[in-house]
């Protein structure tokens, strides 16, 4: 398995199974990295040690098409230890950015 430096989990406002897959991606990871049993998420991330950020997308998308709410999966990321942003898919790309560079300077700052 390569060695990863940060981790960016996207899921889709819009579709409740992209978090379903964003469940089974970090118990998959965190199973190869810490080689424990896949009990204790919370757990697994701090071993781990490894930037995280849980994003929201599609965060501007009608109230009507939302499957999740990004507030409600930002607290289930924050009781993981795991920072969480939104993106819209309007304004040029400033908030995908904004995911990025957060996810940079995460990874600048632990290896210090």
């Amino acid at each position: 398995m390569p060695f990863v430096h940060g981790v960016l989990l996207l899921y889709d406002t819009t579709s409740r199974k992209s978090m379903d897959r964003v469940s089974e991606t970090l118990g998959q990871w965190f199973f190869h990295i810490v080689h424990d049993a896949l009990s204790n998420l919370s757990d697994m991330l701090s071993k781990a040690n490894i930037p995280t950020i849980l994003v929201a997308c599609k965060c501007d998308a009608l109230l009507a098409s939302r499957q999740l709410n990004p507030s409600d999966v930002e607290s289930l990321g924050e009781s993981y230890g795991v920072e969480a942003m939104q993106t819209t898919e309007s304004g040029s790309g400033e908030s995908q950015k904004l995911c990025v560079t957060k996810i940079v300077l995460m990874v600048a700052l632990r290896k210090g």
